[in-house]
């Protein structure tokens, strides 16, 4: 009797946790579709593809045959969603300074010296 009850009480847990769990599941597909459809970067939108796809059951050597990524990177974009939701899939890179402008400053400042010495020299002051 004690037996049927200890089953009867595993089952129920059972059940609940796959029932939450589903739920989650289906929370997170809408969460990674939603930021699909907003992202303009491709590179965004292939990892939370990725991530969406292994939350459908894809095996990940299907979503590397898919996406022509690597199973390395499938796994650190879904440790990164888990870790911090869609935030962790947005790229990270912000660019390095840009050459021109320090370059364009420089010679700008080089040629209002320049030019403060020749119109001095022109002027005799």
């Amino acid at each position: 009797m004690i037996s049927q009850h200890s089953q009867t009480a595993t089952l129920t847990v059972r059940v609940s946790q796959e029932q939450s769990t589903e739920g989650m599941v289906v929370e997170a597909i809408a969460s990674l579709q939603d930021f699909i459809a907003l992202r303009p970067d491709a590179r965004e939108v292939r990892k939370a593809l990725a991530v969406k796809l292994v939350y459908q059951g894809y095996l990940y050597d299907e979503i590397q045959t898919i996406l022509d990524v690597s199973r390395g990177s499938i796994t650190a974009w879904k440790q990164a969603y888990e870790e911090d939701g869609v935030e962790g899939l947005r790229l990270n890179y912000k660019g390095r300074k840009s050459y021109m402008v320090e370059w364009t400053t420089r010679t700008s400042f080089n040629l209002a010296t320049n030019q403060r010495y020749l119109g001095a020299w022109r002027t005799g002051i």
